[in-house]
């Protein structure tokens, strides 16, 4: 449903928005994480996004392991918001990099 707006009700998209939160906390596992972010966190970015993008943005800046779950996310969202995203990712993924970068060293 791209560009669906707020279709997810308040009251999913906030527990949903505790539960990514949460499961984040207790897991470093990839294949946790990408589930996390191709399921749950895509689902509320395209269903909720332009009332989560807020939160969004200000944890992915303040959390750097939330700022890596966002690397696994489809672009699913109207341009404006995901270019909002997308600078957050990006900064993730050349930090990324970099780490990449210094292990190999």
């Amino acid at each position: 449903m791209r560009g669906s707006g707020d279709a997810m009700n308040g009251r999913d998209a906030e527990e949903c928005w505790l539960t990514i939160l949460r499961l984040l906390c207790r897991t470093s596992d990839l294949a946790v994480l990408t589930a996390l972010a191709a399921g749950p966190l895509q689902l509320l970015i395209d269903h909720s996004g332009t009332r989560f993008v807020d939160r969004i943005e200000r944890e992915a800046w303040s959390n750097p392991a939330f700022r890596q779950l966002l690397t696994f996310v489809w672009d699913c969202t109207p341009e404006e918001m995901w270019a909002r995203l997308d600078s957050v990712r990006s900064l993730a993924k050349a930090r990324a990099r970099v780490r990449r970068s210094m292990s190999l060293r």
